[in-house]
Protein backbone atom coordinates (compact mmCIF):
# COMPACT_ATOMS: atom_id res chain seq x y z
CA UNK A 1 0.00 0.00 0.00
CA UNK A 2 3.22 2.74 -0.36
CA UNK A 3 2.04 3.76 -3.83
CA UNK A 4 -1.64 4.63 -2.20
CA UNK A 5 0.40 6.37 0.47
CA UNK A 6 2.14 8.46 -2.02
CA UNK A 7 -0.53 9.15 -4.02
CA UNK A 8 -2.65 10.68 -0.88
CA UNK A 9 0.51 12.35 0.31
CA UNK A 10 0.94 13.96 -3.27
CA UNK A 11 -2.27 15.29 -3.16
CA UNK A 12 -2.53 16.65 0.18
CA UNK A 13 0.46 18.38 -0.74
CA UNK A 14 -1.11 19.53 -3.98
CA UNK A 15 -4.13 21.03 -1.83
CA UNK A 16 -1.78 22.80 0.20
CA UNK A 17 0.30 24.35 -2.77
CA UNK A 18 -3.15 25.62 -4.13
CA UNK A 19 -4.73 27.03 -0.78
CA UNK A 20 -1.19 28.95 -0.27
CA UNK A 21 -1.36 30.32 -3.24
CA UNK A 22 -4.99 31.30 -3.25
CA UNK A 23 -4.37 32.63 -0.28
CA UNK A 24 -1.42 34.98 -1.10
CA UNK A 25 -3.69 36.16 -4.24
CA UNK A 26 -6.64 36.75 -2.11
CA UNK A 27 -4.57 38.82 0.68
CA UNK A 28 -2.73 40.97 -2.32
CA UNK A 29 -5.92 41.80 -3.84
CA UNK A 30 -7.32 42.66 -0.42
CA UNK A 31 -4.29 44.87 0.19
CA UNK A 32 -4.69 46.84 -2.73
CA UNK A 33 -8.34 47.27 -1.95
CA UNK A 34 -7.74 49.19 1.94
CA UNK A 35 -5.15 51.25 0.22
CA UNK A 36 -6.61 52.14 -2.30
CA UNK A 37 -9.86 53.15 -0.43
CA UNK A 38 -7.62 54.54 2.22
CA UNK A 39 -5.56 57.09 -0.26
CA UNK A 40 -9.17 58.00 -1.29
CA UNK A 41 -10.37 58.84 2.25
CA UNK A 42 -7.02 60.71 2.89
CA UNK A 43 -7.11 62.91 -0.32
CA UNK A 44 -10.72 63.22 -1.35
CA UNK A 45 -10.49 66.43 -3.48
CA UNK A 46 -7.18 64.34 -5.25
CA UNK A 47 -9.55 61.44 -6.45
CA UNK A 48 -12.54 63.82 -7.47
CA UNK A 49 -10.02 65.61 -9.66
CA UNK A 50 -8.90 62.30 -11.18
CA UNK A 51 -12.81 61.52 -12.28
CA UNK A 52 -13.61 61.58 -15.13
CA UNK A 53 -15.95 64.33 -15.69
CA UNK A 54 -19.23 63.29 -18.03
CA UNK A 55 -21.24 66.37 -17.98
CA UNK A 56 -22.35 69.24 -16.02
CA UNK A 57 -25.27 69.41 -14.06
CA UNK A 58 -28.33 72.07 -14.40
CA UNK A 59 -26.88 73.82 -10.83
CA UNK A 60 -23.36 73.68 -12.69
CA UNK A 61 -21.96 70.92 -10.74
CA UNK A 62 -20.26 68.13 -12.71
CA UNK A 63 -21.59 64.34 -13.17
CA UNK A 64 -18.43 61.99 -12.35
CA UNK A 65 -19.21 58.17 -12.67
CA UNK A 66 -19.06 56.24 -9.53
CA UNK A 67 -17.61 52.98 -8.98
CA UNK A 68 -15.02 51.36 -11.25
CA UNK A 69 -13.81 52.46 -14.62
CA UNK A 70 -14.97 51.88 -17.16
CA UNK A 71 -18.70 51.36 -15.82
CA UNK A 72 -19.61 49.12 -19.10
CA UNK A 73 -16.81 47.42 -20.31
CA UNK A 74 -16.48 45.98 -23.93
CA UNK A 75 -17.82 42.97 -24.48
CA UNK A 76 -15.53 39.90 -24.07
CA UNK A 77 -17.25 37.48 -25.90
CA UNK A 78 -14.90 34.98 -27.91
CA UNK A 79 -17.48 34.34 -30.60
CA UNK A 80 -19.98 37.11 -30.87
CA UNK A 81 -23.63 36.25 -29.86
CA UNK A 82 -22.95 33.35 -27.50
CA UNK A 83 -21.50 32.81 -24.32
CA UNK A 84 -17.76 31.79 -23.25
CA UNK A 85 -19.04 29.79 -20.80
CA UNK A 86 -21.42 27.89 -23.40
CA UNK A 87 -18.40 27.80 -25.74
CA UNK A 88 -16.25 26.12 -23.24
CA UNK A 89 -18.96 23.39 -22.28
CA UNK A 90 -18.94 22.38 -26.13
CA UNK A 91 -15.49 22.46 -26.00
CA UNK A 92 -15.22 20.20 -23.53
CA UNK A 93 -18.07 17.64 -24.59
CA UNK A 94 -16.03 17.72 -27.97
CA UNK A 95 -12.83 16.51 -26.44
CA UNK A 96 -15.04 13.88 -24.25
CA UNK A 97 -16.25 13.01 -27.08
CA UNK A 98 -12.48 12.27 -28.69
CA UNK A 99 -10.93 11.23 -25.77
CA UNK A 100 -13.52 8.49 -25.40
CA UNK A 101 -14.32 7.13 -28.15
CA UNK A 102 -13.13 3.81 -28.69
CA UNK A 103 -10.46 3.21 -30.68
CA UNK A 104 -10.17 1.30 -33.60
Amino acid sequence: MSWTDDLLNFGGDLVDMVGEVGGSAVNAWVTTEVATKQEVAAQPETSQQREPVKGTNADGTPIVQSGKYPANPMNQQIIAGVSNQTLMFAALGIVAVFALRPKG
